[in-house]
C-alpha cells in the first residue's frame, strides 16, 4: 500500500474494501493511536496493516482514535483507516472522583467503536490488538465477541499490559474498579500474542490457558532496514552534517525517563573526554515527554560542552533507517520493555546493538557477545566500558553486526511474521463437533472434545515431553485434555502440574490371561475408562498391549495410538491395530512396512519446539564442569545408554578418530546406571579413554550441551528407531548431526544423506568425523542453516499439533 493524498472527506467516504468472498484473512485492528502521533506496538501494527492491504489474501481495515487531531490534519491519509474522535480527560480526578471517570470513559470509548465496528462488520472476521493497556483497545474485545468475531490481543509492555499486571488485584475493593472490568474485556480474547519468551514465561503464571497463547515477535523489514555500504554511509552523514570518520552511536525512541537515556548520555560523555572522534545521535520525540527530564539532559549536554557531537532530532522521523544506516553502534539502556522494535531494526541494518539486561532484551533478542552485547543497569559503567572498547576495535562492531544481520533475516523479518500470523488465525477456527444431548429448546448444543491420553510415566525426555508439548498448545476452546500415567515420578512430572489438566494415577492396561480372568480384567478397565467419559483416547504407550484398545472399543470410545518404534514382533499389534480408530506413524517407514494399505493411518511426525532450541550463547559452565577447554571436535549423543543405541559402535569409531584429532571429546548424555553402561565404561578405561568420552548421566535440561557441542551422532542399532527427538533438537540448535542409516532416523536425514553412516560400523562413524573436521566453514555454515529450514518445514510442534487437531476433529465425526 502506498501513502495516499485525498480530499478531506468525511471518513467513511473514504473506505473502500474488496467484496472480500475469496479473501481467507479478514483483519481489523483497532488501534489507540494513529500516525503521526507515535507509539511502538502501534507503529508496528500500522506497518502490518499496509501489508495486508498488499497481500491478495487478506482485506484490511484500521479503526483508530485520533487522539491528537494529528491524522486529522494530515495531508497523509489511508484507505483502510476510519479515525474516531474521542475527548481524553485532561487530568485526573482526585480520589474516588477518578474511579467514575474511568468508568465514563470506558462507556464513552464503546459508543464511539461501536459504530464503525458495527457498521463494517461484514468487511472483517478478525479484530486484532496490538496493544492491550489502553481501555479503547478492551472495549474493542467487548464490542467484538457481541458481533461473533474472533479476537486477537498482545502483550506489548512487560509492567503494563502483560497478564499479571492486568489481573493483579490486592483485595476486594480493586474488583470494584474500572480495572477489574477491563480485565474482564481482556479475558474475553479467543489468542494471545507474546513478543518473546520472556513474555510467555509471564502468561505461564497467569490464568490465561497456555493454549490460547502464541509466541509472535515484531518484525522488521529487512529489504528497508539493510547494513549500508561504505558510499551509502558517506552520504547519509553528509547529508545529517556528521562528520564521515567518527564512530556514530545512536538511540531510537521516545526520549524518556524509562528510556534511560541518561545513562546513554552519560557513558558518551564520559568516553568524549580521551575520544573526540564519536558522535551520539538521539532520535525520537520529546514533546509528548517529561520536559523536565528532557532538560535535564540538554542542560548536562551543554554543561559538558558536547552541543557539537550530540544530535537531538526532538521529534517523529519518518527516516529511521537513514539515520541508523549512518551509525555504527545501537543502544538501548530501557529499564522496561516488550519486545523492543528499535533494537530488530538496528540488528536488520547491521548495527553493534547494546542493550540493557532486563529479560525482554538480554533473553529474547541478544545473546551477550555473539549477536549484541548487554550490560547490568545496576552497573551503568559496564556500558561505558563496551561502548569504548567497541570504539577501539572496530573490527569487532564489523563482525558483531554481521551476526545481528543474520539473526533479523532468519527470525524477524516481515516474511515470516506475517506468515506466523495467518496461522494463528486460520487456528482459532476449528470447528466444534455438535453434542448428542439437546438443551431445553430442542437444539444440539456444542461441547469440547474430551481427550485422555495415556502415558506409562514421565521420566523420559522423549514421549513425556513430547506429550507435554501437544497438550500445552491444544486449542482449549475445542479441546479437554487430560492424562493417565501410572506414577507422579520423573524429573518432567512437574511439568505435567503445570498443564492444569486432570491427571489420573492408574493403570491403564490389563492382562488378558487366563482368557475369562483377562476379560473381567478388560470390562472392568473399560468401565473406569467411561467413568473419566472421554470422545477419545490417544494412546502414547508404545508396547504391543491391545487390553486398552479392546476396553475402549467395548465402552464405545474412539482409540488412536501413536507407533514410536519399529517393533512389531507379534500378534497383539495387529489386534492393537484392528481396533484402533486411527494410528499415527512416526515416520515413512513405518507407513510402509506396517500400516500399507491400512486406511485409517495418518503420518505425524513428532515436533519440537524450535524457538527452545535456538542456538544460544556457549555455556562455559559446561566447559568447566567437563574440561572441555581446547576441545576440538566436542561432540555429544544424547541417549540413555542402552545396548538398541549402539553406543559401543559410537564408543569405538571415536577411539579410530583419536587418531587424527587428539583433542576430541565425547559426551554421552543420559541415564548410565545400567549394566550395559557400566560395562561400557569400564572398557573406556582400559583402552586410555578416560576424560576423552565422558559420561555425563540423565540431564534435566540439555540445552547447555547443545550450546557447547560441535557435532551431534546417534548411533542406533540396525533394529531402528521411531522418530527420535534428539537429532531434531540438535538440527534447531545449530549443530552439524550425524545419524546411523537405520529406520526412523533414516526418515529424519531424508534432505541429508550424506551425513548417515553404516549401523554398527566403527568406520564408518570415524569417517563422518574426519570429514567434519576437514570440511570448510561455509559449507558448515551452509548445512547447519538447511537443517534449521528442514526442522521447521516438518518437524515443528505447531505443526504437528495443527495435524493432531484436525485428525481429532475428523475421528470425533464419525
Amino acid at each position: 500500500m502506498t501513502d495516499k493524498i485525498i480530499s478531506e472527506k468525511e471518513p467513511d467516504t473514504k473506505i473502500q474494501f474488496s467484496s472480500g468472498k475469496n479473501l481467507k484473512y479478514k483483519v481489523c485492528i483497532v488501534s489507540a493511536i494513529l500516525p503521526p502521533a507515535y507509539g511502538g506496538a502501534e507503529v508496528a501494527a500500522f506497518k502490518y496493516a499496509q501489508r495486508l492491504e498488499r497481500d491478495p489474501e487478506s482485506d484490511i481495515l484500521v479503526i483508530g482514535w485520533d487522539r491528537t487531531g494529528g491524522y486529522k490534519d494530515s495531508i497523509i491519509k489511508y484507505d483502510f483507516v476510519v479515525p474516531v474522535t474521542l475527548r481524553e480527560n485532561p487530568k485526573d480526578a482526585k480520589g474516588i472522583l477518578i474511579y467514575f471517570q474511568q468508568y465514563y470513559h470506558m462507556w464513552k470509548c464503546f459508543v464511539k467503536l461501536l459504530r464503525p465496528m458495527w457498521k463494517y462488520r461484514k468487511d472483517y472476521d478478525y479484530i486484532h490488538n496490538f496493544n492491550s493497556g489502553f481501555a479503547f483497545n478492551r472495549v474493542s474485545i467487548l464490542i467484538g465477541k457481541i458481533l461473533g468475531k474472533k479476537i486477537v490481543t498482545e502483550t506489548s509492555l512487560v509492567g503494563d499490559d502483560d497478564p499479571l499486571s492486568l489481573g493483579r488485584f490486592l483485595d476486594w475493593k480493586d474488583y470494584l474498579k474500572p480495572k477489574f472490568i477491563r480485565y474482564l474485556f481482556y479475558k474475553m480474547a479467543d489468542r494471545y500474542v507474546s513478543k518473546s519468551n520472556v513474555i510467555t514465561e509471564i502468561y505461564r503464571k497467569s490464568e490465561i490457558s497456555m493454549n490460547k497463547v502464541v509466541q509472535i515477535p515484531y518484525s522488521v523489514d529487512v529489504n528497508k532496514f539493510y547494513p549500508a555500504d561504505a558510499d551509502r554511509k558517506l552520504m547519509l552523514r553528509h547529508k545529517f552534517n556528521i562528520n564521515e570518520n567518527d564512530i556514530v552511536i545512536i538511540f531510537v525512541g521516545g526520549i524518556n525517563s524509562r528510556k534511560n537515556v541518561h545513562l546513554l548520555l552519560n557513558s558518551f560523555i564520559e568516553i568524549q573526554k580521551n575520544i573526540d572522534s564519536v558522535t551520539l545521535l538521539i532520535v525520537g520525540p520529546t514533546y509528548k515527554y517529561d520536559q523536565e527530564y528532557i532538560s535535564d539532559l540538554k542542560r548536562s549536554i551543554s554543561e559538558n560542552s558536547v552541543q557539537s557531537k550530540v544530535l537531538f532530532t526532538e521529534d517523529n522521523v519518518s527516516n529511521v533507517e537513514e539515520y541508523m544506516q549512518s551509525s555504527d553502534i545501537f543502544v538501548l539502556p530501557s529499564k522496561q520493555e516488550g519486545f523492543p522494535i528499535s533494537i530488530v531494526e538496528a540488528m536488520s541494518c547491521g548495527l553493534a546493538v547494546i542493550g540493557s539486561d532486563i529479560p525482554v532484551i538480554s533473553k529474547a533478542q541478544i545473546v551477550n557477545g555473539v549477536d549484541g552485547f548487554v550490560f547490568p543497569l545496576d552497573d551503568p559503567d559496564k556500558l561505558t566500558e563496551i561502548l569504548r572498547k567497541l570504539i577501539l576495535k572496530k573490527d569487532e562492531i564489523k563482525k558483531i553486526g554481521n551476526e545481528a544481520r543474520e539473526k533479523a533475516l532468519k527470525y524477524w523479518s516481515d516474511e515470516i511474521v506475517d506468515e506466523k500470523y495467518k496461522k494463528l488465525y486460520s487456528s482459532i477456527n476449528y470447528e466444534l463437533p455438535l453434542n448428542n444431548v439437546s438443551n431445553k429448546d430442542g437444539k444440539k448444543e456444542r461441547e469440547k472434545i474430551k481427550i485422555l491420553y495415556t502415558i506409562p510415566n514421565f521420566n523420559t525426555a522423549g514421549s513425556g515431553k513430547a506429550l507435554i508439548n501437544v497438550i500445552s498448545r491444544l486449542d482449549r476452546n475445542v479441546f479437554e485434555p487430560c492424562i493417565c500415567c501410572r506414577h507422579e515420578k520423573g524429573d518432567l512430572f512437574s511439568q505435567v502440574k503445570d498443564l492444569n489438566v486432570p491427571v489420573y494415577i492408574s493403570e491403564f492396561t490389563v492382562s488378558t490371561k487366563p482368557r475369562i480372568k483377562g476379560l473381567k480384567n478388560v470390562l472392568k478397565l473399560s468401565r473406569n475408562f467411561k467413568n473419566i467419559d472421554p470422545d477419545i483416547i490417544h494412546s502414547y504407550n508404545y508396547s504391543d498391549d491391545y487390553s486398552e484398545a479392546l476396553a475402549s472399543k467395548l465402552g464405545g470410545i474412539k482409540w488412536v495410538y501413536t507407533k514410536k518404534n519399529m517393533g512389531w514382533g507379534s500378534n497383539a499389534w495387529k489386534i492393537r491395530t484392528n481396533l484402533s480408530s486411527a494410528i499415527i506413524p512416526q515416520n515413512r517407514e513405518m507407513v510402509e512396512t506396517f500400516f500399507n494399505g491400512i486406511k485409517e493411518q495418518y503420518l505425524i511426525p513428532i515436533g519440537i519446539d524450535i524457538q527452545e532450541f535456538d542456538k544460544t550463547r556457549r555455556d562455559e559452565s559446561i566447559i568447566t564442569k567437563y574440561q572441555l577447554y581446547n576441545s576440538n571436535p566436542i561432540i555429544i549423543t544424547v541417549a540413555n545408554v542402552i545396548p538398541i543405541k549402539g553406543i559401543d559402535y559410537l564408543i569405538r569409531g571415536f577411539e579410530l578418530a583419536l587418531e587424527d584429532f587428539g583433542n576430541a571429546k565425547l559426551l554421552i548424555i543420559g541415564d548410565d546406571t545400567t549394566d550395559y553402561a557400566k560395562e561400557l565404561k569400564r572398557k573406556t578405561i582400559d583402552a586410555g579413554m578416560d576424560g576423552k568420552v565422558i559420561f555425563t548421566g540423565k540431564q534435566k535440561d540439555i540445552k547447555p550441551f547443545f550450546s557447547i557441542a560441535d557435532m551431534f551422532i546417534l548411533s542406533s542399532k540396525k533394529t531402528g528407531e521411531g522418530g527420535p527427538i534428539s537429532i531434531l533438537e540438535a538440527m534447531a540448535s545449530g549443530i552439524i548431526c550425524y545419524g546411523s542409516d537405520v529406520p526412523g532416523i533414516r526418515d529424519q536425514f531424508r534432505e541429508f544423506e550424506d551425513q548417515l553412516f553404516e549401523s554398527e560400523n566403527p568406520g564408518s562413524i570415524a569417517n563422518k568425523i574426519i570429514n567434519f573436521m576437514r570440511m570448510r566453514d561455509d559449507l558448515k555454515r551452509d548445512k547447519i542453516s538447511r537443517q534449521l529450514e528442514f526442522v521447521k518445514k516438518y518437524y515443528s510442534i505447531e505443526n504437528e499439533v495443527d495435524k493432531l487437531q484436525k485428525l481429532y476433529l475428523k475421528i470425533s465425526k464419525k
